[in-house]
């Protein structure tokens, strides 16, 4: 729930100021219909034993924890409150409370049930009327109510006899008290009456003061206070004389008194009807007004005060008419005192750097932008100094009568006595800090310029120091002088923006102190400020939170105080011990305190002034009172009246949830009742197993300003732990398994003093089918089950053994299909380059001038040769798709175009066979995706097969039409047509029909197997529609959803090697430097990482795992390391071949030229000395990378362009570079061949190998294998007179049109213009 606040301003200092405001001393908080109340009109405010409060409205009762109201009014749930309008509520404990209301009825509630009860019987008249209203309740000794009603007197009640007595029938009654000796005191209009229980008596008092509206028992002072329409009176009980309060005669404004309470000081507070509030002094004889907002007079809502309460942690509450309720929270422990618009207390500004209090017992404060302004001992308002207005007073310090100011403008001197600036010295220095020794030596601290000292014996001739230290003549890490700090035993500490320094008075230099906590370096260290009040031990504030330093024997640090440990903001401003040692700090979010055994720490917020901050080194211990300065003004702490003590807080089970909805007391949820008492006061819940998610509402009653709780569960049967959830107030369980759960629950306000522990025991009971009998039968049926699976057990052994048997015998029919097709396979790859080399002499011979006979004869053996290429191309196509290696090159063409092509190129076949062939295109242009070579290949399997099955005088006809989303070619025949039983089988490879038509016909059994998986491969579908006697028809159907794919093989590994070469690299040359020292390596990590993809490594082992996964392109490595040192990196690297073309610089500090020879026989390019020259290295390094360059274009050409490449095979690269070039060699006319099998061959990887590759060449692996390939292109374009297409298929690249881009690319000319030109070579020097 969300609060309005609102801070009244602080009209004048207290202890500083002289007298002051009431409303100085308390925080207000306001509540009203738009945070939660039900109504503005409060008129009863009372607070259980569990710090909840209640209030009585006029619109039922409101319940509140500090978070959230209840509320509670006459409905359904609550039938036993008769109406809403609650005047009177008198808490007795958690079973009974009383509620008597405007209407006259009184109802018990009882909060354990949560049920209210009406009670008629009390409320109705000896004439059976009911009364008109219950204005009060009480309680005597004998536990009998006592009812104050309107027109129907007083009402003595006992609940254990239900017996009633009635006093004063017609009188109206307004109030009734209780006094410490069991006499019941109660008032009419205009007469006071005591009722004497040992006598049974009343006794009547009456005194002319208007009519009396409440009345109050003052134990402490035995009297009754008596609240009027003329204001206050008392009734001492020992004399029972009414006497009028001093005050009475000299405050008009304290008038129509309606409520009253004392508080523990014996002040008076009293609520008037119409004046507002009103506190005496603790005498009780001046009464001064307390307004609760600001502009009171034009507010009339908070003028009509109802009741007063004070609640258990002495929060003020003020209850209403129309303004709601108003919380008033003590801050006398800690008071800001600032200039506001409606008052001002002379300070020139408001944001307060520094102060002290001098000799005199005048307070100095110096400001950010007003210059510095005092406070005499007995004034009630500062002075500013006028001469420093618009300095920023930094530090304040006391040297005999005068004060020295530091500034903007340097050191001002002022009298203490006159108030009178005498000079303005050091202008050019920004001074940050000020210390005076006993010596008399003033030591002062600049912003820039470092520490300056000089000697106040000598008249203040600030214009001439003794001693200057900066960074360049002495050992400060920084010039900036934060702090200084005399300790215990005089020695001058200076703290600055990189560390802690003392000064040595014996040799006058500056020392820094390196500082190191858990054996980790704390500098370089911002110090704020130093604290030397303690012998031995300096407290630092820095931006890492209070540095506690132990200064005896040996400077170290003992602890570190931050916000691991509990301070809110680790940017601390200054610290101070109180009398009790304890240590008080602020930091930019407040004021904190830590314990004197260092324990606890309590945090402070100052939330409240949403603008302040607090500020630097702006703090200040007169030895009563701290102070501290902020943005918001100055602050006045009285440590020793400010409640530090544990707070342990009331934890209270506030509600529960099944599935998300609420669970009521009483109410039936599933057809039964789960709780029959309010949760808070249940043990052990049951439920059952499909109510197993459940919400737990907590709360804690926190009335304390800037109190946060947080909460802790443990789940005893699942947690062994305590389990935080932080602020969440709220515990969810979902879907809890069957069991008994123990539920605790705790709370705390600082997360180290816990609430007791709620307890909640939850019961989820098992379906009804996991029940004892469920079990039982469950048993019997496992019996059953078990007998019937070992029966199936037994028949399911039988057939598995038939079928192993009939599984032996179908793998070893397909190991023999396998082995066939292996066969035919390999004999197929080895006919196809003979019969290329026969295919084109017979193209030429049919070319030439050749008789008709001999002609038809080569035409002859030409044609079956074509023919049996065919077959071996449709083996080595089929064994392709049987490996998923069948690949289609796509792109778009005329379909119909295509088919009526291949038409006429059957037309030859059907005039021979007399079969007529029709063509028939049923859309006007069909343009498809497809591979061309495959899809040709379809409709010529599908014509021959029509061509081989349809008889002399027959029908052939190819239907070409589109749709939608398919383009569809029907083969259509009036042949024999298909059995049903060879439909089913006509699809699978090696099938021929088998009949006495077709048993000397010549075929493979391929064609139609080969034609289903291209037609797959395309998306698309082919089906078979045919009867016996009628003809045949085949219908394939390609969807148009297809994408143009031509591609190489290689094109796609290649693809895949620069998706790798992003991965390997970012485009920068790649270093590995090798280190053992961690800063060597680094440095030189920062020497190369601009232009250089950087990896490090700590040993010659780690080198070695790096160098062998990233294979870099030149490594720098260390002699002397740990566990494998350079020299053996250096040789384990040359000997891997993965490894062995990296460069590799070896560093040492060793000087021996023996060490040079035994690095570089390793195989080291380089050896540099250490130190090294920055210069050199990075040229030896950028030499060896450019060396790398030129033998990779070296490589490139050999490879490329040279006949023969003939390399080194001494040299281990170049060995692999020339077997590598020989395995491709014995690959050249497999078009199956892959980067994937070279990298098997060498036993890498194939990243390992594309590294290799590209270190060595600059090349990729397919651009490797493609140059070894064109190059033998090349040569075979000169060698011997083949068709192009065939060149290229004879070096593995069947697709003609990537050849030629690809050879066009290597030699800058086409395969064609290449063979020309280097023929036309040869045929000059046979001319020359």
């Amino acid at each position: 729930m969300n609060k309005y606040l609102l801070l009244l301003p602080i009209l004048l200092l207290a202890s500083l100021l002289g007298a002051k405001p009431l409303s100085d001393s308390y925080q207000f908080q306001y509540y009203n219909v738009s945070t939660g109340l039900p109504t503005n009109y409060i008129y009863k405010i009372r607070q259980d034993q569990n710090k909840i409060i209640w209030l009585a409205t006029n619109s039922g009762l409101a319940l509140f924890d500090g978070k959230t109201f209840d509320i509670k009014r006459p409905s359904m749930k609550y039938q036993g409150f008769i109406n809403e309008n609650v005047t009177a509520l008198y808490i007795e404990n958690d079973s009974n409370i009383w509620v008597g209301t405007k209407s006259g009825s009184l109802a018990h509630y009882n909060q354990i049930t949560d049920k209210f009860t009406a009670l008629n019987k009390i409320i109705i008249d000896k004439k059976g009327k009911t009364i008109s209203r219950i204005s009060a309740i009480e309680k005597d000794n004998n536990n009998n109510l006592w009812l104050a009603t309107f027109e129907h007197g007083i009402i003595k009640y006992n609940p254990k006899n239900q017996e009633v007595t009635r006093f004063l029938d017609k009188e109206k009654v307004l109030d009734v008290k209780k006094d410490k000796f069991g006499n019941i005191w109660f008032s009419t209009f205009n007469k006071i009456f005591k009722y004497d229980p040992s006598e049974n008596r009343i006794i009547p008092f009456q005194y002319p003061m208007g009519g009396i509206m409440e009345i109050y028992y003052d134990e402490p002072r035995d009297q009754i206070i008596i609240g009027s329409a003329k204001g206050l009176y008392k009734i001492k009980t020992v004399s029972n004389k009414i006497e009028e309060f001093p005050y009475s005669k000299s405050n008009n404004d304290l008038v129509g008194v309606n409520t009253i309470k004392v508080d523990l000081e014996g002040r008076i507070w009293a609520g008037s009807w119409t004046k507002g509030l009103f506190v005496s002094d603790e005498n009780q004889e001046s009464f001064s007004q307390l307004p609760l907002i600001r502009d009171s007079d034009s507010n009339t809502q908070y003028k009509a005060i109802l009741d007063i309460f004070f609640d258990q942690e002495q929060n003020i509450w003020i209850g209403t008419a129309n303004g709601g309720l108003v919380k008033l929270v003590n801050e006398y422990a800690l008071r800001n005192y600032h200039n506001s618009y409606t008052n001002d207390i002379g300070l020139p500004d408001n944001n307060v750097l520094n102060m002290l209090k001098d000799s005199n017992g005048t307070l100095w404060c110096g400001t950010w932008g007003g210059g510095i302004a005092y406070l005499p001992k007995n004034g009630t308002k500062f002075i500013s100094i006028d001469a420093t207005i618009g300095e920023k007073v930094r530090c304040i310090k006391q040297w005999k009568n005068k004060l020295i100011i530091s500034g903007r403008r340097g050191i001002f001197l002022l009298d203490i006595n006159t108030k009178k600036i005498s000079k303005n010295y050091l202008k050019k220095i920004r001074v940050n800090s000020l210390l005076i020794t006993k010596d008399q030596k003033l030591f002062v601290g600049s912003q820039m310029t470092g520490l300056f000292i000089y000697d106040l014996k000598l008249k203040y001739k600030f214009e001439n120091h003794i001693e200057h230290y900066n960074v360049s003549n002495s050992d400060l890490i920084n010039s900036r002088i934060s702090a200084l700090c005399l300790d215990k035993n005089g020695v001058v500490w200076l703290g600055t923006y990189g560390g802690l320094h003392y000064y040595d008075t014996i040799n006058k230099k500056l020392k820094f102190v390196p500082l190191k906590y858990h054996q980790k370096s704390l500098d370089p260290m911002i110090i704020i400020s130093i604290n030397g009040e303690k012998k031995g031990e300096l407290f630092l504030s820095t931006t890492q939170g209070i540095i506690k330093v132990k200064t005896e024997n040996k400077i170290e640090v003992e602890k570190v105080f931050n916000t691991e440990i509990g301070v809110k903001n680790d940017r601390l401003n200054g610290t101070s011990f109180d009398k009790k040692n304890r240590l008080w700090f602020s930091n930019v979010l407040g004021i904190g305190m830590i314990s004197e055994d260092e324990e606890n720490i309590i945090n402070i917020d100052m939330n409240k002034h949403k603008n302040n901050v607090m500020n630097v080194v702006a703090i200040y211990n007169d030895g009563k009172k701290i102070y501290f300065g902020g943005t918001y003004g100055l602050y006045e702490l009285d440590p020793y009246q400010i409640d530090l003590s544990a707070d342990i807080p009331v934890l209270i089970l506030n509600s529960l949830q099944v599935h998300r909805m609420s669970i009521e007391v009483g109410q039936k949820y599933n057809d039964r009742v789960i709780l029959s008492k309010a949760l808070d006061y249940t043990k052990k819940i049951e439920l059952n197993y499909n109510e197993n998610t459940l919400s737990i509402k907590t709360s804690v009653p926190n009335h304390k300003q800037n109190k946060r709780v947080f909460y802790q569960f443990k789940i005893n049967e699942l947690d062994e732990e305590w389990i935080d959830n932080g602020e969440n107030d709220q515990l969810n369980l979902i879907l809890l398994k069957p069991g008994t759960y123990t539920i605790q629950v705790k709370a705390s306000f600082d997360q180290k003093n816990y609430s007791s522990i709620r307890t909640l025991s939850v019961r989820i009971n098992p379906p009804f089918w996991l029940a004892w009998y469920a079990k039982i039968f469950y048993l019997i049926l496992i019996a059953i089950i078990l007998g019937m699976i070992l029966r199936y057990l037994w028949i399911k052994a039988i057939l598995e053994s038939d079928l192993k048997i009939e599984k032996f015998k179908n793998e070893q029919e397909h190991e023999l299909n396998e082995s066939k097709l292996m066969f035919f396979t390999n004999i197929s790859h080895e006919l196809r380059t003979p019969l290329t080399l026969i295919i084109s002499p017979l193209t030429e011979m049919l070319t030439m001038d050749l008789n008709d006979k001999l002609k038809e004869k080569i035409q002859h053996i030409y044609g079956n040769t074509e023919r049996l290429l065919e077959l071996i191309n449709n083996l080595l196509d089929f064994r392709k798709a049987e490996n998923g290696m069948l690949a289609l090159n796509t792109n778009t063409y005329q379909f119909d175009e295509f088919i009526f092509k291949i038409f006429n190129n059957f037309k030859t076949l059907s005039n021979r066979q007399q079969i007529r062939l029709e063509f028939e295109k049923k859309s006007a242009s069909i343009p498809l995706v497809f591979d061309y070579d495959k899809m040709e290949m379809v409709v010529c399997n599908l014509l021959s097969n029509a061509f081989k099955f349809t008889p002399i005088g027959g029908e052939i006809q190819l239907i070409v039409e589109d749709t939608d989303d398919y383009s569809i070619l029907k083969v259509k025949d009036n042949g024999k047509g298909v059995s049903e039983q060879d439909q089913q089988k006509i699809f699978n490879r090696y099938y021929q029909i088998k009949d006495t038509e077709t048993i000397n016909m010549v075929g493979t059994g391929l064609g139609l197997a080969l034609t289903k998986k291209i037609v797959e491969l395309h998306q698309g579908d082919i089906k078979l529609i045919s009867k016996e006697g009628k003809g045949t028809e085949f219908i394939v159907k390609i969807p148009h959803s297809l994408e143009p794919t031509i591609k190489d093989a290689f094109d796609e590994e290649t693809e895949l090697e620069e998706t790798l070469e992003l991965k390997v690299s970012n485009g920068k040359p790649k270093l590995l430097i090798v280190d053992d020292h961690q800063e060597i390596r680094e440095y030189i990590s920062t020497l190369f990482q601009e232009n250089y993809q950087v990896t490090t490594a700590s040993d010659g082992e780690i080198a070695q795992e790096v160098a062998l996964k990233t294979v870099p392109d030149l490594i720098i490595s260390d002699v002397m390391m740990p566990k494998l040192n350079g020299i053996d990196l250096c040789k384990n690297l040359k000997e891997n071949i993965s490894t062995a073309h990296i460069p590799i610089i070896l560093l040492t500090a060793k000087t021996d030229n023996k060490h040079e020879i035994e690095g570089i026989q390793s195989g080291a390019v380089d050896y540099v000395k250490k130190p090294f020259d920055v210069k050199i290295l990075r040229s030896k390094v950028q030499t060896q990378l450019q060396d790398r360059e030129k033998l990779q274009r070296f490589f490139q050409n050999k490879i490329r362009f040279e006949p023969n490449i003939n390399l080194n095979v001494e040299n281990k690269d170049e060995k692999f570079l020339q077997d590598f070039a020989d395995f491709i060699h014995q690959n050249l006319e497999n078009d199956e061949f892959q980067v994937e099998d070279a990298a098997n061959h060498f036993c890498m990887s194939q990243s390992t190998l594309y590294r290799k590759l590209k270190g060595l060449t600059g090349m990729t692996i397919a651009g490797f294998i493609r140059s070894i390939r064109l190059k033998k292109a090349s040569e075979l374009l000169i060698q011997e007179d083949l068709k192009l297409y065939v060149v290229g298929s004879m070096v593995g690249i069947n697709n003609y049109k990537y050849f030629k881009t690809e050879f066009t690319k290597q030699f800058g000319v086409s395969p064609k213009d290449y063979r020309d030109k280097k023929l036309s070579e040869q045929q000059q020097n046979l001319n020359n």
